[in-house]
């Protein structure tokens, strides 16, 4: 009687639950069972992974790169010879942003081998086919695509604000009020994070993983049943990389606008 009325407390009387009410994603064995390293499972991981590092690398060194020359006269003294304001600034935008095209190809053919390398006693890389093998590829291009937009966004930054600190607050402002700030927020509303579509994390997520849903609808069950949660799709990759790429634009109009000012010579 006691493990009948145990099994039973909590339980309005008189309300019977539907038989398997339950959801969210069945458990599979990868999920209970403990699986060790396996390169043709978790590269998409690995390469998310990198890009997160190459972009944040790339924005400080975009910032870095023109910034230390607005706050140290190096700048000026360019100018001094060179007048032609845009086209300077340009170059250096391509400078910056070939460096870490090139640095990303280098970093992700050393990333690659190295857990290549790892996964050589458990020989998963052989399972790989080539269609495996052109989805790598691909997501690489991305990743490399990735870091120079970053790149391009701190370069930005830094030139509207004549300085690299510039850049580096306004990111570091952005990530920590907007971007963790708003999950904070919603999560303790408990409603639905409505927010998630107009954040950049989101778009580069899509952008890397192909696409992005966030949930509208939280799951729930009552007497008469169960609903499953549901999700909304915010967009694919090719839809992701348009945001991205105007954010991107709007901000190197800016500094390029702000290059009007005449304010070094």
């Amino acid at each position: 009687m006691r493990g009948r009325a145990e099994r039973h407390a909590g339980r309005a009387d008189g309300v019977d639950f539907p038989r398997g009410c339950d959801y969210g994603p069945r458990p599979t064995a990868d999920s209970l069972l403990e699986f060790g390293f396996s390169f043709a499972r978790q590269w998409p991981q690995l390469f998310t992974t990198a890009a997160i590092v190459l972009t944040v690398a790339g924005f400080v060194l975009g910032a870095s790169f023109v910034g230390v020359e607005w706050s140290s006269g190096g700048m000026l003294n360019l100018l001094l010879w060179a007048p032609r304001r845009w086209a300077v600034l340009a170059g250096k935008l391509i400078a910056v942003c070939a460096g870490i095209a090139l640095v990303s190809v280098v970093y992700l053919a050393a990333w690659t081998g190295a857990f290549m390398a790892v996964d050589a006693i458990g020989d998963s890389v052989s399972v790989m086919t080539f269609g495996d093998w052109t989805s790598l590829l691909i997501t690489a291009v991305r990743v490399a695509l990735l870091a120079m937009a970053g790149t391009a966004l701190g370069f930005a930054i830094a030139s509207m604000g004549r300085h690299t600190s510039t850049a580096l607050g306004v990111g570091i402002a952005y990530l920590l009020i907007y971007e963790l700030g708003g999950i904070i927020l919603f999560q303790l509303i408990g409603g639905t994070d409505y927010s998630a579509r107009y954040r950049l994390s989101s778009w580069v997520s899509a952008w890397m993983n192909k696409s992005y849903a966030f949930e509208s609808n939280p799951a729930y069950c009552d007497d008469k049943g169960c609903v499953a949660a549901s999700t909304t799709q915010l967009g694919s990759w090719p839809q992701a990389g348009v945001v991205i790429a105007l954010v991107v634009a709007i901000l190197l109009a800016g500094a390029f606008a702000s290059m009007r000012r005449r304010d070094t010579n």
